[in-house]
């Protein structure tokens, strides 16, 4: 498994994570094939660590409530 599909596994399985039951795989921008074709490492890294902050932040928000 190369780098970048590495990295595309983990941004599908944060996105799951994060839209829970409102996750479309049949979605485009949720195929494997087309996040290792457009898309550098760089911006999988970024997309994964927007995904991250955007559980936390929940996460936290949560916790208040």
């Amino acid at each position: 498994m190369t780098k970048k599909e590495k990295l595309a596994t983990e941004y599908l399985r944060l996105r799951k994570e994060f839209d829970g039951c409102d996750f479309k795989p049949n979605l485009t921008n949720n195929q494997m094939s087309y996040l290792t074709k457009e898309f550098k490492v760089w911006q999988l890294e970024d997309k994964i660590e927007a995904v991250k902050s955007a559980i936390n932040q929940r996460n936290i928000r949560l916790k208040k409530n």
